[in-house]
């Protein structure tokens, strides 16, 4: 399920947000608050908050891709925006044939590489193993406890933890489709403009898949939020928002004037 947001852009761009694990289209709405002159689309990934009846058991990163280029039907030019396992989505549709020229930039915020062999098996594998043994409602307990805190998770009313456990199926689908295995999608293939953000305070091997990412793909750009960490979506909404800017720029002859110096001068 989507929400649009409509304005009166100057550039005809939708800027598309594609969320990450545990997360969802609300996460952005800071970032779409200042990008108001803007059309921007945000939607929930399968099997998270208002997608949570389409089934995530088993769910693909094929699948992911699928639901994205449905999200896109409509959208004539497209700068798509992802933030971790959403910027993989993202640069997966973008080096995708099916949408050729639709895609005219790219931001990917901290894109997993957990098929690699060097990945830190406890990114992820932790959660996973709490799956198999205790299922994945249990999963996704074990993981928002992780990443929120155990006293602030303990104060959550009981419906809201409820819909965290109940989020455990796309969870464990989302840590699964990407591990092991050759990579999800051909990097070569993604040539549009692409700008690969990290937080400065993020941990190493976040940088490092950015950095290589930025390298690898053919029209990358490597860029650092100063004090920000994974999460700089809702930490950083401004210095996000440039990215977004950023890339926009990039894929356009002319800018034009709504563009920021701060998004002109993303770090290389």
């Amino acid at each position: 399920m989507d929400e649009r947001r409509a304005a009166d852009a100057v550039t005809g761009i939708h800027v598309v947000f594609v969320h990450g694990v545990m997360d969802r289209s609300t996460g952005f709405d800071r970032v779409r608050g200042l990008l108001s002159d803007v059309t921007t689309v945000a939607y929930d990934r399968r099997g998270y908050a208002r997608s949570k009846a389409v089934p995530a058991v088993g769910a693909t990163f094929a699948d992911q891709c699928n639901d994205l280029r449905s999200v896109l039907e409509g959208c004539p030019s497209v700068v798509l925006v992802g933030h971790s396992y959403g910027a993989v989505v993202a640069m997966g549709v973008a080096a995708d044939d099916r949408v050729p020229g639709q895609i005219a930039g790219l931001v990917a915020f901290e894109p997993p590489m957990s098929w690699t062999d060097w990945w830190p098996s406890s990114a992820g594998g932790s959660t996973l193993a709490v799956a198999d043994v205790s299922g994945t409602s249990a999963a996704a307990e074990a993981f928002m406890r992780r990443i929120v805190g155990e006293q602030r998770w303990e104060r959550l009313p009981e419906v809201t933890k409820d819909d965290r456990r109940a989020e455990g199926d796309a969870l464990v689908a989302d840590l699964r489709s990407l591990r092991g295995g050759p990579a999800p999608f051909s990097v070569a293939r993604c040539v549009v403009p692409a700008v690969l953000a990290c937080g400065a305070e993020s941990l190493e091997h976040h940088r490092r898949a950015t950095a290589w990412f930025a390298a690898a793909l053919p029209q990358g750009r490597f860029a650092t939020i100063e004090g920000a960490g994974h999460g700089a979506h809702t930490s950083h909404p401004g210095a996000f928002a440039d990215l977004v800017r950023c890339a926009m720029a990039r894929s356009l002859p002319d800018p034009g004037p709504n563009v920021p110096e701060s998004g002109r001068n993303t770090k290389r």
